[in-house]
Formats: structure tokens, sequence, C-alpha cells
């Protein structure tokens, strides 16, 4: 391995790591990937998220925060012969909140190599990716090869968030034969479809008890009780049969409590608490159907209880499933790379994480996979990407690009 072929990709994903993307700043990574492809002959266009022209569509997700400053990139090469094949490759800029950073190592957005590994918020998920096709593409420059057909790097914002970034770069025309969705998979997997998810929102209400509190329930008593019928409904759901595409998993119908918030006070009782999730749920699971009992499981346990039935919403936020099929050429492709690389065969597979593939494939129905260096923490404190797994991911994505 070659030290100066890692500096190349650690000073790319340190930079990337360094810029704070947490629902914000997107518009400065499109500014940096810029720097890097325009002087090898790419064409860039920009491409803001504009709620009114995306609403309409079944893939909007809607939301609460603004799109400021949070532009996604396309970037085009043609290609020497323009013989009408395209490829894509879709990386997204945006990376979650740190959370405490007391729990931090070391501050979120500096990045740090230590034993082996990347450090920093997005090392993983999914700068580290993004810097290895960096890197793999304008290494191959620097040796003379250029691309028969035409390449196109989508950087987009908003994934962690929904996907609007993705629809709208679609919508905005660029089309493909197949896309390469970079995620934090393993570079021995190759994934060809993942789960869905559905955001909920569960809401207790109480009138308010007394400041004496003689023993009646307030929001937040009320929300231990739906926090209990909530795992009790994860366990069934997990029992559900499982998907042959999943049956590898322990849980592939997972269900995560990701955040609470209630009262505006310390010593004034809560009237209102709310806590936010997500459920997984599979091909064949049907969205109504699975949607309906989490929702009737839990009224029902309150009414046991004698408590006012929480208010219960499933936001637009949502994933569904989706698959390619493992004969397509684009699978087969990623498939001869990894094994070349790593003298191993891919282990195909459908993901159990969602990305923005499913826009792509239910609704344009392209080819599309999953492919990137894995690491750890992503979404936690301390996320890495390991970085020999930078280097692979690299290899890997340059015997792409050579051989469609």
């Amino acid at each position: 391995m070659k030290r100066k072929n890692m500096n190349r990709i650690i000073k790319f994903a340190s930079d990337l790591i360094g810029i704070d993307t947490t629902q914000k700043n997107e518009s400065l990574v499109v500014d940096y990937i810029e720097s890097c492809l325009l002087p090898l002959g790419f064409l860039s266009k920009r491409v803001p998220i504009n709620r009114e022209s995306l609403k309409n569509h079944s893939a909007y997700t809607k939301g609460n925060y603004l799109y400021t400053g949070r532009e996604s990139g396309v970037f085009v090469l043609k290609g020497k012969k323009n013989d009408g094949r395209r490829l894509l490759f879709n990386a997204h800029s945006d990376v979650v909140p740190a959370g405490n950073l007391k729990v931090w190592n070391l501050p979120p957005f500096e990045a740090r190599e230590a034993e082996g590994k990347l450090f920093g918020r997005g090392a993983a998920d999914t700068k580290g990716g993004l810097a290895a096709l960096l890197t793999a593409v304008t290494e191959l420059f620097d040796d003379g090869w250029r691309p028969d057909y035409e390449l196109i790097i989508e950087i987009v914002s908003d994934e962690e968030g929904g996907g609007n970034g993705t629809l709208a770069c679609m919508l905005a025309g660029e089309k493909a034969d197949a896309v390469v969705f970079i995620e934090p998979g393993g570079v021995e997997n190759l994934f060809i479809g993942h789960r869905g998810g559905l955001k909920f929102s569960l809401t207790t209400v109480s009138e308010g008890t007394s400041l004496e509190n003689r023993g009646t329930k307030g929001a937040i008593d009320a929300m231990t009780v739906a926090i209990d019928a909530v795992r009790e409904f994860a366990k069934e759901h997990a029992m559900t049969p499982p998907h042959p595409d999943y049956t590898a998993y322990d849980n592939p119908r997972p269900l995560y409590l990701g955040k609470i918030d209630s009262g505006s006070w310390f010593s004034s009782p809560a009237t209102q608490c709310c806590l936010e999730g997500v459920i997984g749920w599979l091909p064949g699971d049907k969205e109504e159907v699975v949607k309906e009992r989490f929702e009737s499981g839990i009224k029902k346990r309150f009414a046991e209880e004698g408590l006012r039935p929480p208010i219960i919403k499933f936001s637009q936020h949502h994933i569904k499933p989706c698959k390619t099929d493992c004969t397509e050429r684009i699978v087969n492709v990623v498939k001869q790379a990894i094994k070349t690389v790593l003298n191993q065969d891919a282990i195909i597979s459908c993901a159990n994480f969602g990305t923005d593939m499913w826009i792509r494939r239910i609704y344009e129905k392209t080819s599309c996979v999953i492919f990137g260096p894995g690491g750890g923490n992503c979404h936690m404190p301390n996320e890495f990407v390991w970085i020999k797994e930078l280097e692979k991911s690299k290899l890997i994505f340059q015997k792409i690009l050579q051989s469609w």
C-alpha cells in the first residue's frame, strides 16, 4: 500500500469531516468537490431543494427545517465515445448531529487517525466513501484514463433527513443506466436492496397534575406506559416471519426510539410528552397494516390503564424497501471488482438499514447497488472508518470505473 495514496484519501476525508453538515453547510461540500473535479473536466450543476417543486411527489419528505445553504451538486463528465451509457455515483454530504460532545474523544468535526481508524462525524457515513471515490477518480486521471461513457457524481444533501436531495437531483433530469450508492457497508459486501423505515411520533397529553400530585398520572407518567407498549410491539414485530432476503439478520425489523421531549420547567408538571422513533419493515409487509398494529396495540394498552389515548402520527418521512435483480449488469460489475481486489467472492445481500436507493429504484426503475468502506459507531459518538477499507474501496471503485 503506497503511503502517498493513503495521504490523499486521508486528506480528502479529513477535509470533508471538517465541514459540519448537520442539516447545514452541504453547499460547502459541493464547493470542495468542485475544486477537485472541475480541473479534471467535469461540468457542475447546483440543485437546490425547492419544496414547492417536490411536494406532490410520493417520495417527498415533509419537514420544518430550512434548506438555505444546502444545495446538492451534480458533476458530469462526457465520455470519449458518447455512446449513451451513463454511470452515476451517489454520496450524501449531510451527517447526523454529534450529540453529547463530552462522550467524544475529540471534537467530532476534527478528523483524527488512531489504531488503524479515521475518527470524526461522517467518517463512515459517508464522507470516507466519498473520499475513496474522489481518490479513485483523481488517480485514474493522473494515469491518463478517461471513460468512454458519461460519468456522473451526485453529492446530495438531506439524505439523513429523508432524501429530498436525491429526489431533487432525480427530478432535475440526470438519469443513468445504473447508480452506486456509497454507504458504509464494508468492502466485502454488495447490497442490492434495503429494508424500509416508518418514522412515527407518539404524544401523551394530560390536563396537568397538581403540585401536590396525589397519584394522578401526568404526560411523563403516561409516556412510561407508552414506551412499555412500544417495546411490546417491537418484540411482536420482530417475530413476524422474515422475508427470504433478510434471514441472515437477527432482527431485520428493528424499532428505534430516537428522541423524547417534554415539559418547560422542572417544577411544573408536564402537560405533554412527545416520543419519536422509526419502525423497520420489509418487502411483503403492508405499510398500513404495520401502522394499524402499532397504533391499535398502544391505544389498547392505554385504555386498559384508564389513560387518555396518545396522539400517534406517521410522518411522510419514510423509506420504502427496494431491491435490484442480481442479474443486472451493475451487480455483476461491482461483484467482479470486489473479487478482483479482495481475491474473494462478494457477499451479496440486502441491507438492514435504509438509504436513498429506493427513490431511484422505485420511481425511476434504475439498476442500483450499495457499496462503501466499513467503519463503526455510525450515528453515535466516536464514529470511525477503517483506513484499510478506504484504500480497498478506492481500488474497487477504480475497477468499477474501468469496467463499466
